[in-house]
């Protein structure tokens, strides 16, 4: 192993050093996970020097012969410990965890086995209904997806230069990389302001890493750098640093950006200088970083099912537990069957041979284990399909099913309805008996959006407008008064308030149904007190308004208590066990709903006891389920609320006729 190896990997083990202990202790290295990105300054730095070793001086059908060799290469290095990965953690996953858990993360699997994991979870982080979907053990193949793609893509845009002949290749290539990096930066703190949920995982905004990493390898192949020893400690001494400051989200892209630098001094003011036997333990790290990167995460997702509890609340023992067993997959693995792959027999074969059977052998897998999904799929729709009811003996199926309670969902969830949390804009969606004299709009965020089916069918036997003027995750607040900073509002929330104000004043509703989620306010009193000045002054306008308490919550607090695991675990008797104490139910607190009820005019609505049987809220009501998701009522639990809601608002005057 040279010295230069020795030095990438000690900035190895810091990285893997660094995101492991993030997982399993987020606040003693709260910015752990950008280890990730010296992961991805050191794959553009390693692979830009391997390729421009291999193909500059290449020609001809010597371009193609060198990229079947560097794509064989990397096949060898990552698809044969990263298959073992996906197929022990789908097996164990199926042995060991709810048929529910599994399905719900099965989609990660085929997209992690395809390498496009990072957009999967990219589109899953869009959707915000899907917020506390379960947690995948495949989800840090988000990061080794993005490197895959590059080690497609770059080394496709090195040979096109070489192989046109293009006069000072190397120059020249250099350039098309720092303005490739530019661009992806520029995209970065773009996106960031934009979509931030998407851009964590986008492809096009991690390049720039990846190119910061190839460009000193560039330059070094054109004149190896002379750095100062005295910045040796400084840069290593900040790089740690780092990892231990905690950032904001409208930060990540300057922290990011400061990792991503620091990464190349140490690249380059260590050469020489980490070689010695008292850094062998980091060496070894460095070494086995792939395999511990690989297995540390699955490991931690499957623990709660051993131990009854998640990896993070587990005693030190259990968490020590935790580590020994990622440590001992990563050696095995490694030595059984990434290296006898790796530099055995199999590495002598065509590089051609090696590529397709490597693919072909991750085609077959993922089409095997597709079969194997719809198997279970089918066998967790019989399994969890019925409970018992009180006050009944036989069993009931449950409506909905179990396996489809996420879908359960009003069409108004759909983008032309509503304002996505990280989206921009103000829209008013009209539904109901569109043009009648009678208006009403249902205003708020998600949480009033999951009254529109009952609303809908008074709206079609009282002949009204229904409007639904929305934005996920953004509660409603005086614009003049806005105190939902550094809670859970989306981006642009504040934007939208003021829109909807001066919407309102302008507007002629008979009636506004308001409500939110507690979720993103946290019950601060100030940010209710807000709520009340908007209310008062929709009153002031003219406008009657009703205002629901939000419902009661779920308990989803970690795998093992989350309540779609518990009805399938306890099935029949899902009714009695699965539920949550109405106290903690109803946390946190509705300090909008309490505020508003306070100003003269004001309906208030309190739903509770529809949900809750005295001091208990269960998650199924009649052999209907309740939750689709961890705060979001189903479509048909909402329906039930018809009547409900229907001689509430005969009796406050909002509605009339029979």
């Amino acid at each position: 192993m040279t010295q230069l190896r020795l030095e990438l990997q000690v900035l190895r083990a810091l990285a893997v050093i660094a995101v492991v202990l993030y997982h399993l202790f987020p606040d003693l290295v709260p910015t752990g996970l950008l280890g990730v990105d010296v992961f991805f300054v050191l794959s553009g730095y390693l692979i830009t020097s391997l390729i421009w070793r291999d193909f500059s001086s290449a020609t001809g059908r010597g371009l193609i012969s060198q990229l079947s060799r560097f794509w064989a290469r990397r096949a060898r290095r990552l698809l044969p410990a990263s298959l073992l990965v996906l197929v022990s953690t789908f097996v164990a996953g199926l042995y060991l965890g709810p048929k529910t858990w599994w399905l719900d993360s099965s989609g990660s699997f085929f997209a992690s086995g395809a390498y496009v994991a990072n957009w999967y979870f990219g589109f899953e982080a869009t959707e915000y209904l899907r917020a506390d979907a379960a947690v995948s053990p495949y989800q840090h193949f988000w990061s080794l997806s993005v490197e895959e793609q590059f080690y497609v893509i770059w080394p496709l845009l090195v040979m096109l230069v070489v192989g046109l002949s293009i006069h000072k290749k190397l120059k020249t290539t250099t350039i098309l990389m720092v303005v490739i990096s530019t661009v992806s930066f520029g995209y970065a703190f773009f996106a960031l302001g934009t979509d931030p949920s998407f851009a964590f995982y986008n492809t096009f905004t991690r390049i720039w890493e990846f190119g910061f990493g190839a460009v000193l390898a560039l330059a070094q192949h054109r004149k190896r750098f002379e750095v100062s020893a005295k910045l040796f400690i400084p840069s290593w001494g900040l790089l740690i640093a780092s990892m231990l400051i905690p950032h904001n989200q409208q930060s990540l892209v300057w922290q990011t950006l400061v990792v991503v630098v620091l990464s190349i001094v140490a690249i380059v003011v260590s050469e020489g200088r980490l070689a010695g036997p008292r850094l062998r333990p980091l060496h070894w790290v460095g070494d086995y970083s792939y395999g511990i990167y690989l297995w540390h995460w699955p490991v931690m997702v499957l623990a709660p099912w051993v131990i009854g509890s998640s990896a993070l609340s587990a005693k030190w023992y259990e968490q020590l537990a935790v580590l020994g067993l990622t440590l001992l997959l990563a050696f095995s693995s490694k030595r059984l069957v990434e290296d006898p792959i790796r530099f055995g027999r199999f590495s002598r074969l065509p590089n051609p041979i090696q590529i397709i059977s490597l693919l072909a052998i991750t085609v077959a897998i993922l089409l095997s284990f597709a079969q194997i999904e719809k198997a279970v799929k089918a066998s967790a729709s019989e399994v969890t399909g019925v409970v018992i009811a009180p006050g009944e003996e036989a069993p009931k199926p449950l409506t909905p099913p179990l396996a489809e309670i996420g879908d359960d969902k009003p069409i108004v969830e759909g983008g032309e309805y509503l304002i996505r949390k990280d989206k921009e804009g103000f829209k008013v969606a009209e539904l109901g008996v569109v043009g009648s004299t009678k208006r009403i709009a249902i205003v708020g965020d998600s949480h009033a959006r999951q009254y529109y089916d009952p609303l809908a069918a008074l709206a079609q036997k009282y002949t009204f407008q229904l409007d639904v003027i929305s934005k996920s995750a953004c509660s409603i607040q005086d614009p003049s008064d806005y105190q939902l900073d550094g809670l859970g509002g989306g981006l642009y929330c504040e934007e939208w308030n003021q829109q909807l104000a001066d919407y309102l004043a302008a507007a002629n509703y008979d009636v506004l149904i308001s409500s939110n989620s507690t979720l993103v306010h946290d019950g601060d009193v100030d940010a209710g007190k807000s709520y009340a000045k908007a209310v008062g002054s929709w009153i002031a306008t003219g406008h009657d308004v009703v205002v629901i308490r939000d419902n009661p919550k779920p308990d989803v607090s970690d795998e093992v208590s989350d309540f779609r695991y518990c009805i399938e675990q306890y099935g029949v008797d899902a009714v009695s066990v699965c539920g949550t104490p109405r106290t903690e139910a109803l946390l946190p607190f509705d300090s909008l709903y309490a505020e508003a009820s306070k100003v003269a005019g004001v309906h208030a609505v309190d739903l509770t006891d529809s949900y809750c049987d005295g001091d208990w809220c269960p998650v199924i009501i009649d052999g209907v389920i309740l939750y689709r998701d961890g705060s979001h009522i189903t479509v048909t639990f909402a329906k039930t609320l018809e009547a409900e809601l229907e001689a509430y608002l005969k009796q406050v005057g909002v509605l009339e006729g029979p």
